[in-house]
């Protein structure tokens, strides 16, 4: 499945300030249309999917440390909007849905986390064991991706704006590491599953790794840096697979695609190379060095 020049796509959220900015940004595409609406709304998903033949479900809310004080609204946006995501597809006879996820789903140990790994779990089983998708034809999968660089929160522009004020640049732990990647590339990656997926798998995009005093370095090249400390929930290096997924994932060369176990998808003769063991952002194979990160980051 392929975005043809005649796709129409709609752009679903309750954020009306970010539908008017992009709005400006994209005036006179008549392949773009904007929506009003909330995950939480099953009837407002029913309305605004019917007509359309595929789903990207990227809402959620993500913020770490908030999460751990607001446990609720988590489950509300995170769990329980993405089951309304899926039934509305279901209902409404989408051919695809794609729910995108985080490596902080993989091992979780804060709120946020937890959500997604209760979020991607129900979209895996429902999607090799659920009786209404199989009828229905609807292919369901989940991208899981690392940190996405110069996106809406991010630290790149934050830290650039203490650069230049003279302000010493705030890190929570310099050893820290993270995947990292271009929104770009999540888009790029995203379409390139529509022509793959079969349902029921997670798939990962082949990241690189830094760590937090490496990227300052390739941000603001000489900063003074300030250390904070761990925030609660947060770890010292993230997983893209875990160790308990391991067996259930295979390595596509491009990907990595995890699983669901016991499904149709780990037979013997299941394509692709099994993993010696997890992806882990302090594994040396994955840490991307200075300049490269400077070269990414002139790219966004």
């Amino acid at each position: 499945m392929t975005l043809e020049t005649t796709s129409m796509i709609t752009v679903l959220s309750r954020d009306e300030l970010k539908q008017y900015d992009m709005q400006r940004q994209l005036l006179g595409e008549p392949r773009v249309e904007f929506a009003l609406g909330d995950v939480r709304d099953s009837s407002r998903l029913s309305e605004v999917f019917a007509s359309h033949d595929c789903v990207i479900h990227t809402a959620a809310l993500k913020q770490v440390v908030m999460g751990e004080h607001n446990p609720m609204e988590y489950i509300m946006t995170n769990i329980l909007g993405t089951v309304n995501v899926v039934e509305a597809a279901i209902s409404q006879g989408l051919e695809r849905a794609i729910v995108v996820s985080t490596d902080k789903a993989a091992s979780p140990v804060n709120l946020y986390g937890g959500t997604k790994f209760v979020a991607d779990k129900y979209v895996t089983r429902t999607a090799t064991d659920s009786r209404k998708v199989r009828e229905s034809g609807l292919l369901l999968s989940v991208v899981r991706f690392g940190n996405f660089l110069n996106s809406r929160g991010s630290v790149l522009p934050l830290w650039r704006e203490m650069h230049a004020a003279g302000q010493p640049i705030p890190v929570t732990d310099p050893a820290m590491t993270r995947f990292w990647l271009t929104l770009d590339e999540a888009v790029e990656f995203l379409l390139s599953v529509l022509n793959v997926m079969k349902g029921g798998e997670i798939f990962v995009p082949r990241c690189r790794a830094m760590s937090l005093a490496n990227l300052v370095e390739a941000v603001v090249s000489g900063a003074e840096t300030k250390e904070l400390g761990s925030r609660v929930g947060e770890k010292l290096h993230e997983e893209l697979i875990s160790e308990l997924e391991v067996k259930t994932t295979r390595n596509m060369g491009a990907y990595y695609a995890i699983y669901e176990d016991g499904s149709a998808g780990l037979s013997f003769d299941a394509p692709g190379a099994k993993l010696s063991g997890p992806i882990v952002s302090s594994e040396l194979e994955f840490e991307l060095s200075i300049d490269e990160m400077r070269e990414i980051i002139s790219r966004v």
